[in-house]
């Protein structure tokens, strides 16, 4: 049982870690997704990325 409990706290520090990755920024898009080539995100927040992991 503590195993489990200890695989389930790190799969959701896992999960934790992308979503910080994958905030929003000033202009409401997605700082974790790419850059285009003026190094701006290109990528509007919820990105797929968020949306994976929030979705049930």
């Amino acid at each position: 049982m503590e195993a489990a409990v200890s695989i389930a706290e790190a799969l959701v520090a896992a999960v934790e870690r992308v979503q910080a990755l994958h905030t929003p920024d000033e202009f409401g898009m997605c700082e974790g997704c790419g850059d285009n080539e003026h190094g701006y995100a290109i990528v509007p927040h919820p990105c797929p990325t968020r949306q994976a992991l929030e979705t049930p």
